[in-house]
């Protein structure tokens, strides 16, 4: 899955590769995959100032995955879930969901939130909200009925993998 890279992420990769921009760029053209599974491997501290954030996030769903069962795809699928309905989530109260709709969308804004935000969950509930369970299993049969079945079937694998990303490698 080809990403869009800004400048700021490829003079990112020049500089961590130690490569001219044409010979970077010939080997993004060539294995892509490889090049940023490589990099993933480093420490990603203090870099998300110097890339966009899909880069930031495609790097840190594949460094938190290495060992993981989930194939390239998932991975991908995932990542750039996260780069789109991440910032929505600051926009959008999960009371404003329709709870009775279960598609896609919906699907990847319920994983944002059970893997991103559970302490945010647990005060809502405390109020009245669907328990974190809630959006979980909405997350999964939206998942099932967009034909994302291998998503679906590791929708607390990755619940839980986001929760571990929040609270050790993104700290919020």
């Amino acid at each position: 899955m080809v990403m869009i890279l800004t400048e700021h992420d490829l003079a990112f990769l020049c500089a961590e590769t130690k490569l001219s921009l044409p010979k970077l760029s010939s080997l993004l053209e060539d294995d892509e995959d490889l090049l940023l599974e490589v990099v993933a491997q480093r420490p990603l501290y203090n870099i998300c100032l110097n890339i966009s954030f899909p880069f930031f996030v495609r790097l840190t769903i594949l460094k938190e995955t290495k060992e993981a069962k989930f194939d390239k795809e998932e991975k991908y699928y995932v990542s750039d879930s996260i780069s789109v309905t991440y910032p929505k989530v600051y926009k959008q109260s999960p009371y404003l969901i329709d709870k009775k709709r279960f598609g896609e969308q919906e699907a990847q804004f319920y994983l944002v939130l059970a893997g991103l935000f559970p302490e945010y969950l647990h005060r809502l509930n405390e109020r009245g909200a669907p328990h974190r369970d809630f959006y979980i299993k909405a997350a999964k049969k939206g998942f099932e009925i967009a034909d994302k079945k291998s998503l679906a079937n590791h929708i607390c694998d990755w619940v839980g993998i986001l929760n571990g990303i929040k609270k050790n490698t993104w700290k919020l």
